[in-house]
C-alpha cells in the first residue's frame, strides 16, 4: 500500500460503528447471508431496520464498494442498483476535492473525468490524486492527455473545472505524503 493510500484511508471516520445495532450480535453471520439464506437475510434487514446509523453504514459500504454482506439494511445487489440509479449524472465538487488531495470516496464518471481534468490544468502530483481513480502511472498519464485533449478541444464544457482550478489549493497533508 501507498503512503499516500494509508494516509488517505485513515482519514476515514469510523466511529459510528461502534453504534451500530449488529455491533456485538451474537450471530454476525447473518450479515453475510448466501442467496439461499432467505430467513438470515430477512433477520439482518429487520436488524438493520432500527439502527441508528444505517445510513453511514449504507454510505460507507456504497463508497468503499463494499461487495459483501447486508449493509445499511441493503444487500450487494440492492446497493448496486441503488447506486446506479442515484450516481449516473451525480456531481459533488467536494468530491472532487477530497480526490484531488488524496482522499478515498467512491465517484461517478462525470466526478473522475472532473478530477483528471483539474489535475491536468494545474499538472497536480498523479501519486496523490490517482490512488483515489485506481488508476496505476500509466493509466492516470493515459486519464492526463486524454483532460488535456478535452481542454483544447471543448474549453467552454470544463468551465466548472477550471473555477475549481482557479480555488483549488492543496491540502498539506495530501502534498506532503
Amino acid at each position: 500500500m501507498s503512503s499516500t493510500t494509508s494516509i488517505a484511508s485513515r482519514r476515514r471516520d469510523y466511529t459510528w460503528a461502534s453504534r451500530a445495532a449488529c455491533a456485538g450480535t451474537p450471530n454476525p453471520e447473518y450479515f453475510y447471508p448466501l442467496p439461499s439464506q432467505v430467513e438470515e437475510t430477512r433477520e439482518a434487514k429487520r436488524i438493520c431496520g432500527s439502527c441508528p446509523v444505517k445510513e453511514e453504514c449504507r454510505t460507507e459500504a456504497m463508497e468503499m464498494t463494499d461487495r459483501w454482506g447486508i449493509r445499511g439494511g441493503l444487500t450487494e445487489g440492492e446497493r448496486k442498483t441503488l447506486h446506479r440509479r442515484n450516481s449516473a449524472h451525480r456531481w459533488e465538487e467536494q468530491r472532487v476535492l477530497n480526490a484531488l488531495n488524496g482522499r478515498p470516496g467512491h465517484l461517478s464518471r462525470l466526478e473522475r473525468a472532473s478530477v483528471t481534468i483539474v489535475a491536468a490544468l494545474l499538472d497536480l502530483d498523479l501519486n496523490v490524486w490517482a490512488p483515489v481513480l485506481g488508476a496505476d502511472r500509466k493509466y492516470a498519464l493515459y486519464l492526463l492527455r486524454e483532460a488535456r485533449k478535452t481542454l483544447d478541444e471543448q474549453p467552454l464544457a470544463v468551465l466548472r473545472e477550471q473555477r475549481i482550478a482557479a480555488e483549488f489549493t492543496p491540502d498539506p497533508v495530501a502534498v506532503a505524503a
